[in-house]
This record gives structure tokens, C-alpha cells and sequence, in this order.
């Protein structure tokens, strides 16, 4: 009677636990938090302290939640899934080396591309980078493409230089998805970098048709387009920069573009524009001002703003060399631009070998004159 009567008893325990878990559960699910835990509070099995520190979570209270998971690893502190959900709040927490030792004793126990990942980043948060940087190899290789691992590894390989290897991540992934928008971030990136405009054009493109129209990406595809020399295209995306920030390298590139398609008026008034916004030296600037009146053969204006370019920096060796070029097509005497090259190759003697070679046969004829 006595046996009977214990069985019973404990099979209506089991019955209460299991309604008040599912009672908590249904509570947290709606989001009433306080609740939840009164409930999970009322249990005697050690589930309870992972449910509460779930719900302290939910709630956005980690020192509730860091206790609570402590009270369960003090009673069993080998539940893998305790104790990744332990990590992944050490991580958040910023306790880094706590959070490092609880994924080297999952990884001791489960080699899982998850956990390697996260012990890596817990590396990577204490600055260990060529720890870190083995941890993510590790879940790359279990898992190729395991995307958290893979992207952070990538991101390391190019901060050590090793562009190719982080490109090749970012296509083995491509390949699988072509709308892998943070890969293709990362790739188009890496080919503007290594200056394969083509193909950053292309990549940049891609993630404007899935939607992607970030200030990086509008510039980086301006930039690639300026480089070779797609001025139109260049300059409509320039625009379209501008019409969201006023920012003077934009001007600048976008009047550079205008010049370049000899739409003198617009180019001189978009660089003069960028001087406006800049709060430093315009030697650039003032340059490329002097460059396109000098294709159109205004040499006056030419000159003018070489010569503000020289103000700004005085050893600008461009605006100096076309100085010179325009006075001796102008006509100036001879012995003058005789005296003015002979000082200007020892002012600058880096002058590239083309340009050194120019001055030196046009030095030996006015000699010769």
C-alpha cells in the first residue's frame, strides 16, 4: 500500500514539473519574461537554472542570466548545450578568456565547426590573432562552407596580405550562391584593391541588383569606373553621391570626369567647389584645374592655377613640369628656359626616365641655339 501510494506520488510530481515547464515556456514565448521565471523558479530539476538563464537573456539581464548558468554548471558541467550557450553570453559579456576556456573544453569533446569558430573569435577579441586565425582554419576545414568562419578567416588572410587566399574563400562561396551579398562585398573589395577593375565592376554592380546601394559601394564602383576611364558612367554615379553628401572628393572626382569629357565650365565648377568644402591643401585640385584649360589650349588659366598649385606645394613636381612646357611653347627666351630646365632636373632629380630623357635632348638644343 505504502509502495503504491509512493509511486503515485512521485508520478503526480512529474505530471507538476512538466506543467510548469510547459507553463513557463508558453509565458516566455509571448515575452512575459517575469513570469516565466516565477514559474521555471518553481521546479526542483536542474533544467530550471538553463530555462531561467534563458529567459534573464530574453529579458536583456546578462548578470541574472550569468548566474544562472553557473548554478547549472556547478551541479553538471558537461551539457554541451548548457555550456555553448554559456560561451556565446561570455562572449557578449566581453569575458573573452572565460568565454575561450569553455569552447577549448567543447572542442576537447565535439570537433564541431560552430565551436571552433567561437573559440576563435574569443582569441580574436583578446588580440591572440594567430590563434584565432587557427581556430577558424580548423572549422573552414570541417565545414568549407560554414560562412561565420570562413568570412572571418578571409578578413584575416587580407589583413596579413594574403589576398588570393581570401579571395578564393569568397568564390568557393560564390560559386555556391551567387547572392552571397557579404562574400560579394568582400570580393569586390579585394579586386578593387588589387586595381582588377573589370571585375570589381562587375561585383559591384551585382550587389546593386540585389538591392545593395551603400555609400562604399556607389564610391568604390565611381572610382573603378574613373579608372578606366568610363568618365560618363563614372560621373553619373559621382552625382548621385553628391545628392547624399556633400563631400568635396566627390566634387573633385566627378570635376575630373567633366574635364576629361571637355565639359570645361562643369569641371571648374565642381573642383572649385571640392576647394570650398576642403579645409586643407588644394594642390590637386588646382592642378587638374590647370591640366584641362591646358588641353584646350587656355594657357593663361593654365598657368594660373599650375602656379596656385605650386603656392600649396611648392615642390608639386607635376604643376611645376607643365610650368615650364607651356613658357617654352609660349616662346620664352632661349637662354631663360635654358637656365629654368637645368634647375628644375636638379630640383627633381626622381623625374621619371621618360620625361628626364625629354629635357635633356631639349636642354642640348637650346644649348646648341
Amino acid at each position: 500500500m505504502k509502495k503504491g501510494y509512493l509511486l503515485f506520488a512521485l508520478f503526480v510530481s512529474q505530471i507538476v514539473c512538466t506543467q510548469n515547464f510547459k507553463l513557463a515556456d508558453s509565458l516566455l514565448a509571448v515575452g512575459q519574461f517575469d513570469k516565466a521565471i516565477e514559474s521555471y523558479q518553481k521546479e526542483t530539476h536542474l533544467n530550471k537554472y538553463f530555462k531561467i538563464a534563458k529567459a534573464f537573456e530574453a529579458k536583456g539581464n546578462t548578470k541574472e542570466a550569468y548566474l544562472s548558468y553557473q548554478n547549472y554548471l556547478k551541479k553538471d558541467s558537461l551539457n554541451q548545450m548548457v555550456n555553448y550557450n554559456y560561451g556565446l553570453m561570455l562572449i557578449e559579456l566581453a569575458k573573452f578568456k572565460e568565454a575561450q576556456i569553455c569552447f577549448n573544453q567543447l572542442v576537447k569533446t565535439n570537433e564541431n565547426p560552430t565551436f571552433y569558430y567561437y573559440l576563435g573569435l574569443s582569441y580574436e577579441k583578446q588580440n591572440a590573432i594567430s590563434e584565432a586565425l587557427y581556430h577558424y582554419q580548423k572549422s573552414s576545414k570541417l565545414d568549407s562552407l560554414y560562412f561565420k568562419s570562413n568570412y572571418k578567416l578571409a578578413v584575416l588572410l587580407i589583413n596579413q596580405k594574403k589576398i588570393e587566399e581570401a579571395k578564393k574563400i569568397c568564390t568557393r562561396f560564390l560559386n555556391e550562391n551567387q547572392e552571397d551579398i557579404e562574400m560579394l562585398k568582400l570580393r569586390a573589395q579585394i579586386n578593387y584593391v588589387q586595381e582588377n577593375y573589370n571585375q570589381a565592376i562587375i561585383d559591384f554592380n551585382q550587389l546593386l541588383l540585389l538591392g545593395q546601394t551603400e555609400t562604399f559601394i556607389l564610391d568604390k564602383l565611381a572610382k573603378s569606373y574613373y579608372e578606366k576611364k568610363e568618365y560618363q558612367r563614372s560621373s553619373i554615379i559621382f552625382s548621385t553621391l553628391i545628392d547624399e553628401l556633400d563631400e568635396a572628393s566627390y566634387y573633385f572626382y566627378r570635376g575630373k570626369c567633366y574635364g576629361f569629357l571637355n565639359e570645361l565650365e562643369k569641371a571648374e565648377v565642381d573642383i572649385k567647389t571640392s576647394i570650398e568644402l576642403k579645409s586643407f591643401t588644394f594642390e590637386n585640385e588646382y592642378f587638374y584645374l590647370g591640366y584641362f584649360y591646358q588641353r584646350k589650349k587656355n594657357f593663361k588659366k593654365a598657368l594660373y592655377y599650375y602656379r596656385k598649385a605650386i603656392k600649396e606645394d611648392k615642390n608639386h613636381l607635376e604643376a611645376n613640369y607643365q610650368i615650364l612646357i607651356i613658357k617654352d611653347y609660349l616662346g620664352n627666351s632661349n637662354n631663360e628656359m635654358l637656365k629654368e630646365y637645368q634647375l628644375f632636373l636638379k630640383k627633381f632629380p626622381s623625374l621619371a626616365e621618360e620625361k628626364k630623357q625629354y629635357l635633356s635632348n631639349r636642354i642640348n638644343q637650346l644649348k646648341e641655339k
